[in-house]
Order: C-alpha cells, then structure tokens, then sequence
C-alpha cells in the first residue's frame, strides 16, 4: 500500500521540478509535468496561484495563447493568500496586457 505522506512528497517534488524547468526555460518538459496537476487542480477547485502562473508562462513562451489567457483568467479569480501569490497575480496581469498590446499592433 503506498503511503498517503510519500504520495504528497512526491506530488509536491514534481510541481518543484516543472516550476524550476520554467525559470529554466524548459517549457516544453514543464508543461508535460505539470499539466497532470493544473488538470486535477483545475477539476478539484483548488487554488495554486504559482502552480498556475507559471504554466500560464511557459504556455505563453511556447506560443499557446489561448492556454496563456485561460490559465491567466483562472489565475486572476483565486484570491492571494501572500504577498507572493499578489506579486505572481500582478506579473502574470502585466504580460497578459504587454500580449494583448502587441497583438492589437500587428
């Protein structure tokens, strides 16, 4: 039987390792990581403001705008719970106008 405390540990590393793949640049091997948990996020209801900006980034580095602004929307409604979550929200605000601003130039 596996342990419920390994499970978390486990679950809480590979949200760890896609968000560094994305501070890395990695998009790509970090979507596929973390994409398993903003779905079950997603379907649970839960809130993980830094889970989600930074998928919301590396959909955005690889060009999948309509998964930019989806995940930025979801973002946008989970209340702050720390200055950091506000600061993640507010980074996340400014590159979904500074997008939105370069696409109605073009």
């Amino acid at each position: 039987m596996t342990n419920p405390k390994e499970e978390l540990t486990h679950f809480a590393k590979q949200i760890t390792k896609g968000i560094e793949l994305v501070k890395n640049k990695q998009e790509q091997e970090a979507l596929q990581i973390l994409a398993p948990f903003v779905h079950l996020m997603k379907e649970s209801g839960t809130n993980h403001i830094r889970l989600f900006s930074y998928y919301a980034i590396a959909e955005l580095r690889t060009g999948d705008i309509d998964g930019f602004v989806e995940s930025y929307l979801a973002v946008k409604e989970m209340p702050a719970q720390t200055k950091e979550e506000e600061d993640m929200q507010s980074k996340l605000e400014g590159l979904f106008h500074s997008v939105f601003d370069e696409l109605n130039k073009n």
